[in-house]
């Protein structure tokens, strides 16, 4: 039988949210999203097909014809489509504006969220600076899925804690202990960088998150999201403490010198933060790099963690799928869970 997932009220301590991240267990904070979204009714469908009309962006199935850039189960098929009609028809859609990063997309929308306070002191992308980094300017991005579009069973890259806020519509969620990766039967889906798991019957936590939940998932935690209706949800990755060796092992696993400096950055810092236990302005702590603004003037879409690249360091540097690398078949061909 699935677990329930931990609900909070909106008064939990930082303290509290951290320590389930560090056991791996997801937890969800009633009314956290409130705390994100300045106001939630600038998030709903209507609101934002008002907001991102003249916007484009890439739009994901689970049957897309190519697989350039798939991950989770979902891929491309409709590239740098009208963003208002898709919204203003999306109860009749079957796709899904999926992790549609804001600060590279849409910087002028970021004035309307706040970071959470159990996300203000101890995260530490935040407090790394520098042209060429990874995932800093990344976060926030936007997820808006059709009615039945869904994502299956995946692991975020980069040993990421990752955080949703659900400003409208419900998401039924399972999330898997990362130990447990293994046993869920790993196998490549559309490509060898798209790793997917079926649902066996391992242990799992079970959960709806509702409009004005905020819901936290540990790194390296496998988990699956249905859509139940139309849904938006404003969506982050982080690093504090309980993962922050993990994620800079990621890290090291890439190529690149931004990725080498960001890895040295984060092992530098500490979790003793400075500023008070307070929901602050996005702004306080996000400055979008010169990468990120030439982002927004390219034609280009980019995700900023389900990309068409490989994972960081590929499938064997995320640290609860180590032993992956060695169960899954690079030549075998399979359909999205």
């Amino acid at each position: 039988a699935a677990m329930p997932v931990r609900r909070l009220p909106a008064t939990a301590s930082r303290e509290d949210v951290a320590a389930r991240l560090a056991r791996g267990e997801p937890v969800i904070v009633e009314g956290g999203a409130d705390a994100v979204a300045i106001d939630r009714g600038a998030w709903t469908v209507a609101a934002l097909a008002d907001a991102l009309r003249g916007r484009r962006a890439d739009l994901k199935t689970a049957d897309a014809p190519g697989a350039r850039d798939a991950w989770a189960g979902l891929a491309t098929r409709d590239h740098m489509e009208e963003l208002g009609p898709f919204l203003a028809r999306l109860e009749e859609d079957d796709r899904y504006l999926h992790d549609w990063s804001l600060p590279a997309r849409a910087p002028d929308l970021l004035g309307r969220l706040r970071r959470p306070r159990w996300l203000r002191r101890g995260e530490l992308l935040r407090r790394c600076r520098g042209d060429g980094l990874p995932w800093v300017d990344a976060w926030p991005s936007l997820f808006v899925g059709a009615p039945g579009t869904r994502s299956a069973c995946h692991v975020d890259a980069g040993a990421l804690h990752f955080a949703m806020a659900l400003t409208s519509g419900t998401k039924r969620w399972r999330v898997w202990r990362r130990d447990d990766a293994p046993r869920l039967e790993p196998r490549f889906a559309a490509n060898a960088d798209d790793v997917l798991f079926d649902a066996a019957e391992a242990p799992r936590w079970a959960c709806d998150q509702v409009e004005g939940d905020l819901l936290f998932v540990p790194s390296d935690c496998p988990h699956a999201v249905d859509n139940v209706g139309a849904t938006v949800g404003v969506a982050f990755n982080f690093v504090d403490a309980s993962n922050v060796r993990d994620a800079a092992a990621a890290l090291e696993g890439m190529p690149d010198a931004g990725a080498a400096r960001l890895r040295e950055q984060l092992l530098g810092l500490s979790d003793d933060d400075e500023g008070d236990d307070a929901h602050g302005a996005w702004g306080d702590f996000s400055r979008p790099s010169t990468a990120a603004k030439r982002r927004r003037e390219s034609d280009d879409e980019e995700c900023p963690l389900f990309m068409s690249a490989a994972p960081p360091g590929g499938v064997a540097a995320h640290a609860g799928l180590g032993a992956l690398a060695a169960l899954v078949d690079e030549d075998e061909g399979a359909d999205a869970v």
